[in-house]
């Protein structure tokens, strides 16, 4: 005797492989001062070379 799946899956989004989608997350209380100001630059460095690497690259910033 042979079980079968039979469970329902959602399809799979279909997306373009040439889209990136990046977000970064910091916890920004009092006692990470030091480390957010290095993340703060590396982000920085990292979108200007998304700049320039890329030709379409859009760049938005939420702050909570």
């Amino acid at each position: 005797m042979s079980l079968k799946d039979t469970t329902k899956r959602p399809e799979l989004a279909k997306h373009d492989a040439t889209v990136l989608d990046l977000a970064f997350v910091m916890d920004c209380t009092g006692s990470m001062g030091a480390y957010i100001e290095a993340a703060t630059q590396v982000i920085i460095i990292l979108i200007r070379f998304f700049q320039c690497v890329f030709d379409l690259f859009f760049f938005k910033l939420i702050i909570l």
